[in-house]
C-alpha cells in the first residue's frame, strides 16, 4: 500500500493569506494598511463599483448630467441660463450697496436721488435676468424630460414578456412619473440657484472688502457662531421629528396589535398592559417634541443674536456722525422757537 500524498498547498488566489482558509483577510502591510482604507474611498468618490450595486461616480459629476444628456438647443438654454443667473448673482450685491447708501443719506440729510435711481435700475435688471434665467432652465428641463420619457417608454416596450411577469407592472407608471418629476425639479428652479448663490457670495465678499475690510473681517468672525446655532436648530428639528415619528409609529403598532385581536388581549388580561405601552410611547413622542422645541428655541435665539452681533462692528466703527457731506436739503419755513426781531423787542 502506498502512502497518500499530502494535499497541495492552497493557491494564493483561493485564500486571502498564505496557508489560511479561503476568504481569510490578507495580513500583510499592503492588505492591512493600503487595501482596506482605499476600498471605501474609491467606492464612494472615484467610481469603483460598490458592493452589490452598479458603478458609482463622484457626487459632483451628477451636476453635469443635464449638460451631458443635452443636445444643441438644450445646451444653449442651460448655458444661457447659467450665465444670466451668474450675472444676476453679481448684480445683487450692487443693489444692496445702493440700498445702504440710500439709508445713510436719509439719516444724514443728503440727497437720495442718485442712490435710489441706481437701486431701482439694479433691481429691475436683476428681475429681468432672473426671469430669463428661470425660463431657460425650465425650457431645457421640459425638453430633456420629454425626451427621457420617450426613451424610457420605448425601452419598456422592447422588453420580453417574462420581464413583465417579474416586475410590478402596476407601479411602473408611478415610478416613471416620480423619477421624471425628480429630474424635472433638479434641472429647473433648483439648478438656477447654483450659479446665482455662488456668484452672490463672491460678489458680496468683494463689495464688502472694498467698502471696509476691517468690518468685513469682524462680521466674518461672527458668522461662525451663526453657523453653529443654525446647525443646532436644523439638527434639533430633524432629530425631534425623527424621534417623535418613531414613537408614534410604535404607539400605532401597539394600537393595531390590540385592536386587531381584542379577544386574545382580553383572554390573557393584557388590557392594562397594552394601554400602559400605548401611553408610554405617546409620552415618549411628547417628550421628544418638547426637547426639540427647547433646542430649536435656543438655536433660533442664538442665530438671531449672532445676526445682530454681526452688524455691531459697523456701528462701532462709525461712531458719532459729523457734519454731513454733499448737497443738503433746504429746510422749509422757519424753525419753531426762532426769533425774527431783536432780543427783548416788541
Amino acid at each position: 500500500m502506498g502512502s497518500a500524498s499530502p494535499p497541495p498547498p492552497p493557491s494564493p488566489s483561493a485564500s486571502g493569506a498564505p496557508g489560511g482558509p479561503p476568504g481569510a483577510p490578507r495580513k500583510g502591510l499592503r492588505g492591512r494598511r493600503w487595501g482596506a482604507p482605499w476600498k471605501g474611498l474609491r467606492g464612494r468618490w472615484w467610481g469603483a463599483p460598490g458592493e452589490g450595486g452598479p458603478p458609482r461616480g463622484p457626487a459632483l459629476w451628477g451636476l453635469l448630467a443635464p449638460f451631458m444628456a443635452a443636445k444643441k438647443v438644450e445646451a444653449v438654454l442651460l448655458g444661457g441660463g447659467a450665465l444670466l443667473g451668474a450675472l444676476s448673482g453679481l448684480l445683487l450685491p450692487y443693489f444692496f450697496k445702493s440700498m445702504g447708501a440710500t439709508i445713510d443719506n436719509l439719516s444724514s440729510g443728503v440727497d437720495v436721488g442718485g442712490p435710489v435711481k441706481q437701486m431701482a435700475a439694479a433691481g429691475a435688471l436683476n428681475l429681468v435676468l432672473q426671469g430669463v434665467s428661470c425660463f431657460c432652465f425650465e425650457a431645457a428641463a421640459d425638453r430633456l424630460v420629454a425626451r427621457q420619457r420617450s426613451s424610457y417608454v420605448a425601452a419598456v416596450l422592447q422588453q420580453q414578456l417574462s420581464w413583465f411577469d417579474r416586475q410590478d407592472a402596476g407601479s411602473l407608471a408611478a415610478k416613471l412619473d416620480s423619477s421624471l418629476a425628480d429630474l424635472r425639479e433638479g434641472i429647473g428652479m433648483k439648478f438656477v440657484a447654483i450659479p446665482y448663490n455662488l456668484l452672490l457670495v463672491v460678489g458680496s465678499l468683494a463689495v464688502a472688502l472694498a467698502t471696509s475690510w476691517q468690518v468685513t473681517l469682524c462680521a466674518a468672525a461672527g458668522l461662525l457662531p451663526a453657523v453653529a446655532f443654525g446647525a443646532l436648530l436644523a439638527g434639533a428639528l430633524r432629530r425631534a421629528a425623527a424621534a417623535a415619528a418613531a414613537a408614534l409609529e410604535a404607539a400605532g403598532a401597539v394600537a393595531a396589535e390590540t385592536l386587531g385581536a381584542p379577544r386574545t388581549v382580553a383572554a390573557f388580561g393584557q388590557e392594562g398592559a397594552s394601554r400602559a405601552r400605548y401611553e408610554q410611547h405617546i409620552a415618549a413622542a411628547e417628550a421628544a417634541a418638547a426637547r426639540g422645541g427647547l433646542f430649536s428655541g435656543l438655536g433660533m435665539a442664538g442665530l438671531i443674536s449672532s445676526v445682530f452681533a454681526i452688524g455691531a462692528p459697523e456701528g462701532l466703527q462709525r461712531g458719532p456722525r459729523g457734519a454731513p457731506e454733499g448737497p443738503q436739503r433746504e429746510p422749509r419755513g422757519d424753525p419753531e422757537g426762532t426769533q425774527t426781531g431783536k432780543p427783548g423787542g416788541h
